[in-house]
């Protein structure tokens, strides 16, 4: 199904519906298509006059046509604002939430007595740069022109891959969708490691995200595991060898195991 046939109503308006509505723009929906939600007056007036979008807090009006309802709003707010739909009269409606740790369950049981298509979505940052990659889930009885429409809604902004089983999105919580907080984490660490050592802090900004940028592309161009092409830069008794000793000292394999450990308990206990 084209997506230009849809009416999409964002429900929250920070930096994830900021990068779906430049994708939807960019993949030519018209901005009459698309209804932002938000409280604060002055990210409405941005979303009007930067997108040309409609924008407002009042939830009945960004309802009013809308086909597809796309949540983006923080994950403690879902529930009271799903209630609130529920006690609007309105056809039943195709729902993709990217809210982490809330199940379909639990989103179809805060819009009850309403029933609407629910679809998860699990984006990440870069998707502001069309950039992202998102995992999706549906539950089995979520039709096929359904899941179409969220594959190419998030297709706009990046990468896009279906999961079958729902509680894997905490881990891939995990991995992608907080992901870009560690990699902007290590690369500052390793700008700032720079500047100590006399690198000149734009300068080694600008080495830094490169040198990022040029591994990704490389990683993407070669099927090998990753460790190998760690191997292929270390040089028998080389410099790199010794900053791979380093980090290996001081179990840097641990340390991620703790990371994603703690994201995906939080994203547990989201639920």
């Amino acid at each position: 199904m084209s997506l230009q046939l849809e009416r999409f109503a964002f429900l929250g308006g920070g930096h994830m519906a900021q990068a779906l509505i430049k994708g939807l723009v960019l993949g030519g929906v018209q901005p009459q298509q698309i209804h932002v939600l938000d409280r604060n007056a002055d990210k409405c007036a941005l979303f009007r006059s930067e997108y040309s979008v409609g924008a407002t807090h009042d939830l009945k009006t960004v309802l009013n046509g809308a086909t597809t309802l796309i949540i983006v709003v923080r994950p403690n707010d879902v529930k009271p604002l799903l209630m609130d739909i529920a006690q609007l009269e309105g056809p039943s409606r195709r729902i993709i939430s990217c809210a982490s740790g809330l199940t379909c369950e639990q989103l179809q049981a805060w819009l009850n007595p309403q029933q609407h298509t629910i679809i998860r979505a699990m984006p990440n940052l870069p998707a502001s740069v069309q950039s992202g990659i998102t995992a999706l889930y549906a539950d089995d009885d979520v039709l096929d022109q359904d899941r179409v429409i969220a594959e190419n809604l998030m297709r706009s902004v990046g990468s896009v891959f279906w999961i079958n089983i729902e509680d894997q999105l905490h881990e891939i919580t995990g991995v992608s969708g907080s992901g870009p907080g560690y990699v902007f984490r290590l690369m500052d660490a390793m700008t700032q490691a720079a500047v100590k050592l006399g690198v000149p802090e734009a300068q080694a900004r600008m080495l830094v995200v490169s040198t990022f940028l040029g591994s990704a592309h490389l990683a993407l161009a070669h099927a090998e595991p990753l460790s190998e092409l760690c191997q292929a830069v270390c040089v028998k008794g080389g410099t790199t060898e010794r900053g791979i000793d380093v980090f290996n000292r001081h179990d840097v394999d641990g340390l991620f195991d703790a990371v994603l450990k703690a994201v995906v308990d939080r994203s547990r206990e989201l639920h």
